[in-house]
């Protein structure tokens, strides 16, 4: 993992150096720089040594200087394709996965993307033809943002790279006020106004031409489309799983530095780490455990660990580390966060590096491949007519407010994704603590959403709009590389190989919730029998979140959490509206703390970040 940088168009020396520097956490093993001979193109790195430590720095140039490139992630396979292009007569320069970028391209041009397996995000300069060509993998695994003015465009891995390219801290409202209504930014947007997200399967090419700016972009790749109906037996679907998912851990732990694994109690990250276990490694696991028996899943943790022999590092956190680390963790992340989450991983990954292990694999994307999420379950009901009894029971983990707009029949039949409801709750409540001057701009802030929505297509809907918004935008991006680079980590995620994805696509989403075939990601715990402990194995999801907010200004959390959500309440809430808010839940019970507590983590991310970034009031 690494940090890319780009500029077409005018830019200075100081410039460059000020962006690279912005980005050193996420490349402390050195910086590279290559600039056109005209000064007009200039591609910057910060290197994170994973593999080929000795030659693989970078950029990376290709045998006759006319192809540059910059590199972030990981290409898997790269042996067998470097082997293929020595054939064709390329010469390699390094040892690194990185390399294969130039000569794939070399060779197919922008296609070369149909032929990348990983988590990637690159920037490639072609001199011949005057193009500036870069992409982002499938999922959205690793970032990439831009800015495009008339004259110039900057390409970089975080956003804060560019303000120091230049580009002004103002705050993008109408993206803030979308993830202060729904909890997630647009797919395009950043907070920051005049930065983009390359959203995630895309690429695009920037050409200079009479000293303006021209851009092309693309989607290249799309989820797989399940067919209607199938006749593959179980056992074998099974057993598709088992060597799909056991490769795709294989190719992820290829390293020239020690590879460790993020541990939750449940089945996915147990499934990583008995697979990496089968295939000989006994990898050093981390876990945050919050010290409150509600939230722990040390002993399925350590019934895991145990079952293989493993070692397993424990992270303990009390609710004041959570908020002492909070600001530190928005900075990195470039977004807002519900719940103590963010800083928890933010703490993980810090350990994760503390013990010298610099790439972790976990298990991320497991639910959406196999739809093993409770909103999943109400949409798959709804686009089968809305059996009663059913959908009652699949309602019964939902928030309140999503929960009665469902059984009173709202947006029953619409096709809009169950998900969309649950955070609807998020935004009432916000815009009760909002400055007043803010609220007609919060008011046209909303999620995008298709032109129309087919209500027989329901789950379909419902699971790429969640792979767009909500996994690439919030679980990959602000949990995932933001914490993880904050501390030079280097996560994978063996769940999100696009050729297991496809290796499945002949299985009817329906299938998946449906209790008789996959039902409860029961697909997955069948083909990991032997692998993982039958407790973990068979144990419901719960999802990794951290205990409410402490209120009790007698206590050092307290104070804290006041602070940060009072005291330093950026220009668009009300402070006033948010004293009285905290001192009615002071008062309140867990349960009442509880139902808030993604409201006030969601206010005091939104703090965190004015403070940390903008310096122009909306």
């Amino acid at each position: 993992m690494c940090g890319v940088f780009a500029s077409l168009g005018a830019i200075t020396e100081e410039q460059v150096g000020a962006a690279l520097s912005a980005m050193a956490h996420r490349g402390p093993n050195g910086e590279g720089r290559w600039r056109s001979s005209d000064g007009e193109v200039t591609l910057g790195h910060r290197r994170l040594s994973i593999i080929a430590p000795e030659n693989g720095a970078q950029p990376i140039v290709n045998e006759d200087g006319t192809v540059v490139a910059v590199v972030n992630g990981e290409f898997y396979d790269f042996q067998r394709l470097r082997s293929s292009l020595k054939d064709r007569g390329h010469i390699f320069r390094t040892e690194s996965d990185s390399e294969i970028l130039i000569h794939l391209y070399e060779e197919h041009g922008v296609e070369c993307l149909s032929r990348l397996r990983g988590e990637f995000a690159f920037i490639l300069w072609d001199g011949k033809r005057r193009e500036l060509f870069c992409a982002r993998d499938r999922f959205g695994i690793k970032p990439l943002v831009v800015a495009v003015s008339e004259d110039r465009v900057l390409i970089a891995s975080e956003a804060k790279a560019l303000l120091k390219a230049g580009v002004p801290a103002r705050f993008d409202l109408e993206a803030l006020g979308v993830a202060l209504r729904q909890q997630y930014l647009p797919v395009s947007r950043s907070l920051f106004e005049g930065i983009e997200q390359l959203p995630r399967a895309c690429a695009a090419l920037f050409r200079m031409r009479d000293g303006r700016i021209e851009r092309t972009q693309w989607a290249y790749w799309n989820l797989p489309q399940p067919t209607l109906a199938t006749d593959v037996h179980r056992e074998a679907v099974v057993e598709r799983v088992r060597e799909l998912l056991s490769d795709a851990v294989r190719v992820r732990m290829v390293s020239d530095v020690p590879v460790g694994v993020y541990l939750s109690g449940g089945v996915d990250s147990a499934s990583v780490l008995g697979l990496m276990c089968r295939q000989g490694a006994r990898p050093l696991g981390f876990s945050v455990i919050t010290g409150d028996p509600v939230y722990s899943e040390l002993d399925d943790i350590q019934a895991s660990t145990s079952f293989h022999g493993s070692e397993l590092e424990q992270i303990c956190v009390t609710p004041y580390d959570l908020l002492a680390n909070v600001s530190k963790s928005v900075y990195y992340a470039e977004g807002l966060a519900i719940n103590g989450h963010l800083p928890a991983k933010y703490l993980l990954s810090a350990r994760a590096r503390e013990r010298g292990v610099p790439v972790v694999l976990s298990g991320e994307g497991s639910d959406e491949l196999f739809l093993g999420y409770p909103h999943f379950m109400v949409d798959a009901a709804l686009e089968r007519g809305q059996p009663t009894e059913e959908l009652t029971r699949a309602l019964e983990w939902s928030n309140p407010t999503a929960r009665g707009l469902m059984l009173s029949g709202h947006h029953t039949g619409s096709g809009l994704p169950h998900f969309y409801q649950t955070k609807r709750g998020l935004g009432e409540r916000i815009s009760e603590v909002l400055h007043p001057s803010y609220l007609e701009s919060f008011s046209r802030a909303a999620l995008s959403l298709p032109d129309s929505i087919d209500s027989s297509q329901q789950l379909a809907t419902a699971r790429s709009a969640w792979v767009d918004l909500a996994l690439s935008n919030y679980i990959l991006r602000t949990l995932g590389d933001g914490t993880e680079m904050a501390n030079s980590i280097e996560g994978r995620t063996p769940f999100l190989d696009h050729l297991l994805w496809e290796g499945l696509a002949d299985i009817p989403l329906q299938a998946w919730v449906d209790p008789s075939y996959g039902g409860g990601k029961s697909i997955l715990r069948d083909a990991v029998v032997g692998l993982v402990p039958d407790p973990v194995r068979q144990r419901a999801k719960r999802p990794f979140v951290t205990p409410p907010l402490e209120l009790d200004r007698g206590s050092a959390a307290g104070r804290l959490a006041w602070d940060l959500c009072v005291d330093q309440a950026a220009p668009f809430f009300s402070r006033k509206a948010l004293e009285l808010l905290l001192r009615e839940l002071a008062d309140a019970g867990v349960d009442h703390r509880k139902e808030f507590d993604p409201v006030l983590f969601t206010i005091i991310t939104a703090n965190c970040a004015w403070s940390e970034f903008a310096h122009e009031a909306p």
